[in-house]
């Protein structure tokens, strides 16, 4: 597979060449940017997938910088509108007023435990859903591969057993339901990216990061934890993408190359989230066989109560922040909790006995991607 090429471009010179794309399938080149660091499964295998795919089937040639030397964390969706990469991720919570809907649905991310259904329900909700796609259009962006991680759980530097152990922790976590259910059981939830948790557990501004296990190896937490608490009730980080395109840029792509891209962006989710299982299972395997890191069952105090949190207090919260935060009515905010309440439970059924990237691939382009017309799909309604 082809490594990713890391390029620290200038704001001047990335915006030339997004400007620079034919109308035509022509040769050209586009720059991409994900803030994760290189071995995040976003980058690799998601966006090295994606950029396989592309340069296979077109002459465009895409360079890729991982980390944040072309764009900050929070930057990724002010970058992408105004040219300064052509393609990036982005995680929706860093931007709630932009993202809205987006940014509902993180309230109540608790409430669905399957990762692999939230991410399929997630790609048919932004790629079909009216909201979303009006969102899209006057957001100035082109969603091809929204993501979702794998369940989270909570890696320490203090053993975390019981709800008790939990009183007064600062924990990081920017899934909007998980900080709520952190702050209801006494705990101090602290909203930074997942790239400052090595820093923030090293020097004691953190006692704990909620994220995937994979994170452990990513971010070099084995360095600085000495526990992980597996609680699958915190469930997944989905909000954004992992690959969305400039409007602009998407628009003056042929339509061969428009179909490329989504075939990319179908070779994206399902690398990122099959590496993610794989890694999840080579942390959980190292953890077990070493002495450094505890691996510790959450008790069932606290399963209890972070799956009545999810159940009972996760939609008030929701709805209370689509009136106060983001200016929805009740109405419009349970309308579209509703209709992706009913895009996951279809997508529970569809992935119950995927076991293969092959067929999860075929779910993906059957249900989603193959309804997609490339000659229309992001073009002004």
């Amino acid at each position: 597979m082809k490594q990713l090429q890391l390029m620290a471009l200038t704001g001047a010179a990335a915006t030339a060449i997004v400007v620079g794309s034919a109308v035509t399938s022509s040769a050209q080149t586009l720059n991409s940017s994900c803030w994760l660091p290189p071995l995040n499964p976003a980058n690799a295998p998601g966006y090295e997938s994606f950029i396989e795919t592309v340069e296979a089937a077109t002459d465009i040639t895409i360079r890729h910088t991982s980390g944040s030397a072309l764009l900050p964390p929070g930057e990724h969706l002010s970058g992408l509108r105004d040219g300064v990469a052509a393609l990036t991720c982005h995680a929706g919570t860093f931007t709630p007023s932009d993202l809205p809907e987006d940014s509902l649905l993180a309230f109540m991310a608790m409430r669905y435990p399957d990762p692999m259904a939230i991410v399929g329900a997630y790609a048919e909700f932004w790629m079909t859903d009216p909201a979303m796609l009006a969102r899209q259009e006057s957001g100035g962006f082109v969603v091809l591969a929204p993501w979702a991680t794998p369940a989270y759980s909570l890696i320490c530097n203090t053993p975390i057993r019981t709800l008790e152990d939990m009183q007064g922790m600062r924990i990081r976590s920017t899934v909007a339901a998980v900080a709520g259910w952190i702050e209801s059981v006494g705990a101090i939830p602290v909203a930074v990216p997942s790239s400052e948790s090595f820093q923030g557990l090293d020097r004691g501004q953190l006692d704990c990061t909620t994220i995937y296990p994979s994170g452990m190896t990513v971010y070099s937490l084995w360095d600085v934890a000495n526990s992980m608490t597996i609680l699958p009730e915190l469930s997944s980080y989905f909000a954004g993408w992992n690959v969305a395109i400039n409007r602009g840029t998407w628009n003056e792509l042929s339509v061969e190359d428009r179909s490329a891209m989504l075939d990319g962006a179908v070779a994206s989710i399902v690398g990122f989230q099959f590496r993610d299982l794989e890694a999840e299972q080579e942390v959980l395997e190292r953890a077990q066989a070493t002495d450094g890191v505890e691996v510790i069952m959450a008790s069932e105090e606290m399963t209890a109560s972070a799956a009545t949190f999810a159940q009972d207090d996760a939609l008030q919260l929701a709805l209370s922040a689509a009136e106060e935060r983001f200016g929805m009515s009740t109405e419009e905010a349970q309308g579209i909790i509703d209709r992706f309440d009913a895009l996951y439970q279809k997508w529970v059924g569809l992935v119950a006995d995927v076991e293969s990237p092959d067929q999860l691939s075929a779910i993906l382009h059957a249900e989603v991607y193959d309804r997609i017309d490339p000659a229309t799909y992001g073009e002004s309604n």
